[in-house]
């Protein structure tokens, strides 16, 4: 019998042998490792990786029964007899399950695939290496949406460690679902509560429905579920069985040919996300008409099972492609290559940052967020491994928060005796910008600032003495300036168009917002010793919207009295110069150039003490006489000094004066 995905399913009544695995006779309180090395080989323990060939061999042999089971399970999926796949190389991963992964000759990855065992009651001993308990995923939609709901009931009803589900006042608009899709309207709120959902997904370049001023009388009658694409279509159904009465919907609850109805909105969809009862997050499709709700072959479902048995029991293992590396759920822990179609796009970020819970939809099965993860092929909830540190994401209001007299050092969770928590928290503001930066705009020089602005102003709100609205400077903030000023274009990506830059009229050219699109880092510090060699004697920003300072554009100068040297870039670099143009191939390398140097980084070691200079790159203003525009960052010469009083390297030399950087 074949599946959607052509590979052969096979059920413990066709078997043509089932693998009889030996029980262990030792006692219990022997090692486990003594236990792994009696039921496996260095083989099958994924101490290394090995060719197909020789796996084969160690199975035919008789002598590890782990190796056995895996390749009689692989057999049922793979062609083990084909001369391409005997020369692939395979290795294994023994985790909450079995992780199978095979190569090529070349090592590009091939297969990967998960064994697990169907029957939860199953009790499998310590230090056996075999598959532990997973969940067959649902074959049916209803199926799925009925774990969906198991997991918002078990969240708002045991999470101690989650915000409970506000019912306060909705959104100014929001989707009244009514009982079917023919009761669907757009609701003008007043003082009506309730909790929500909301959608985080991809809108595509053409074909999404709006709300605009013609159609919003309409639109507040009767919405047409004719007119409403798929993914749209499908998060109402999701909100529906979790419960919930109300959706909101960017496209639909903002009138988008309203520039002032646009900007009160965008400004508040921080608060919007953040007030969710659930946020669904569509990470499979690229436009709204691709959906959040799948039963294809993608699905991680069972491509094959079989009998087998285990420490004196019979069992069911069922082997489907590993979610880590088809799933793109954050239950997995998605490699970054492996982003979705929803985390490549910028407004998203704070969609799901902002979130209390999330309802992760891809295609290959669901997965559900809060202070736990949970999914559609796990049996256990595990804790979120966050991408930042527990006081920075309870800033943004998720996870288990502190009391509101609680201080940053009490919610900082690790060490801070010789660590500053402002400058650890600002730290964990420019990682952010990286991450963010990853992501693409259809409209850079409108939506860069406003789709950070929720996350800013939640940060600003909970702690106001790291990060005061009145020091919000386009992206950066004041009281970490100089180090928020190191920042550097940090790749040309293939098959993208040449980086360029925004008009200093929409944003200042210090800021990494003004940038049209590509990567944004700075360079790790580690735990070198930073020091600031430059002196910010005024800072002045006119954002266009003095109502909405997180999210607006505008114009800026900094006056900075520090150390600067004419450079010349002819020839593209400077020996013993490490420089970043910001746009490489839009800057006339014919310069000339400055360089200007904001401090130093410290590296001590056994032998001496190292000094790397970092600093910005500038050209004179065309627009404004007497100002710089900044066009990129450099790493200068290191000097070091030894212990014995000699030195190598060099320092740069250049005049102290005062600049103004526009």
């Amino acid at each position: 019998m074949e599946n959607d995905g052509g590979f052969p399913v096979v059920s413990s009544e066709n078997l043509e042998q089932q693998p009889q695995l030996t029980e262990c006779s030792e006692p219990e309180e022997v090692s486990q490792s003594k236990r792994r090395s009696d039921y496996s080989c260095r083989i099958c323990l994924g101490l290394v990786r090995c060719k197909m060939g020789k796996f084969i061999a160690s199975a035919d042999s008789g002598k590890c029964p782990t190796c056995e089971m895996l390749r009689h399970g692989l057999s049922l999926v793979l062609d083990l007899h084909r001369t391409r796949i005997k020369k692939w190389k395979i290795e294994f991963w023994f985790r909450e399950t079995v992780s199978v992964r095979t190569y090529d000759k070349a090592g590009r990855k091939r297969k990967t695939f998960e064994f697990y065992l169907s029957s939860s009651s199953v009790e499998i001993p310590k230090g056996i290496p075999w598959p532990k308990t997973a969940r067959d995923v649902p074959r049916s939609l209803e199926g799925s949406l009925r774990l969906a709901r198991s997991w918002l009931d078990n969240c708002r009803e045991t999470h101690i460690q989650c915000p409970a589900v506000v019912i306060d006042s909705l959104p100014k608009r929001i989707l009244q679902l009514g009982d079917n899709d023919q009761d669907i309207r757009l609701l003008e709120t007043t003082d009506e509560q309730g909790g929500y959902a909301a959608l985080s997904y991809c809108w595509g370049q053409t074909g999404n429905v709006t709300t605009t001023r013609d159609s919003l009388a309409g639109r507040l009658k009767k919405i047409d579920p004719k007119e409403v694409p798929k993914t749209i279509l499908d998060a109402i159904h999701i909100t529906r069985s979790l419960g919930l009465r109300y959706l909101w919907v960017d496209s639909l609850c903002i009138i988008q040919n309203d520039n002032a109805d646009w900007h009160e909105q965008s400004s508040l969809m921080g608060d919007i996300y953040a007030n969710a009862a659930v946020v669904i997050a569509a990470h499979s499709s690229r436009h709204a008409h691709g959906g959040c709700l799948w039963t294809d072959h993608l699905r991680v479902k069972a491509l094959a099972s079989f009998d087998a048995i285990l420490d004196g029991k019979t069992v069911t293992i069922s082997i489907r492609q590993d979610p880590k590396f088809y799933g793109q759920t954050p239950a997995h822990g998605v490699e970054l290559e492996l982003q979705s179609e929803l985390e490549s796009r910028g407004w998203t970020l704070q969609e799901t940052m902002l979130a209390k819970r999330i309802l992760h939809c891809t295609r290959s099965e669901m997965a559900w967020q809060c202070s736990h993860l949970m999914c559609e092929c796990r049996t256990k909830s595990t804790v979120p491994m966050g991408e930042f540190s527990d006081s920075f994401t309870k800033l943004l209001g998720r996870g288990n928060n502190p009391p509101s007299n609680a201080s940053i050092e009490d919610s900082y969770s690790r060490p801070l005796e010789d660590s500053n928590p402002s400058e650890l928290l600002h730290k964990e503001w420019r990682r952010l910008v990286g991450l963010y930066t990853r992501r693409t705009f259809t409209f850079p020089e409108k939506d860069k600032l406003p789709a950070l602005a929720g996350i800013a102003s939640t940060l600003s709100k909970a702690a106001p003495d790291v990060f005061p609205k009145s020091h919000y400077l386009f992206g950066l903030w004041r009281t970490s300036l100089v180090n928020d000023l190191l920042w550097c274009n940090d790749e040309i990506r293939l098959n993208e168009p040449p980086v360029r830059r925004l008009s200093s009229e929409i944003v200042p050219s210090w800021s990494w917002a003004s940038l049209r699109h590509g990567l944004v880092c700075y360079h790790p510090m580690f735990m070198d010793e930073f020091r600031q060699l430059c002196q910010v004697e005024n800072v002045v920003c006119s954002p266009k919207s003095t109502q909405d300072v997180f999210g607006s554009t505008g114009s800026g100068r900094i006056e900075i009295l520090a150390e600067v040297k004419q450079i010349s870039l002819e020839d593209g670099k400077i020996e013993n110069w490490s420089i970043r143009l910001d746009t490489p191939l839009n800057v006339d390398l014919s310069g000339p150039f400055y360089a200007m140097v904001l401090g130093s980084l410290i590296r001590s070691w056994g032998k001496g003490e190292e000094t790397t200079p970092r600093g910005l790159v500038l050209v004179e203003s065309r627009f404004r006489e007497g100002s710089f525009e900044r066009v990129g960052y450099f790493e200068g010469p290191k000097l070091t000094r030894f212990n014995d009083g000699s030195k190598r390297g060099g320092r740069i030399r250049g005049e102290r004066r005062r600049v103004i950087l526009i």
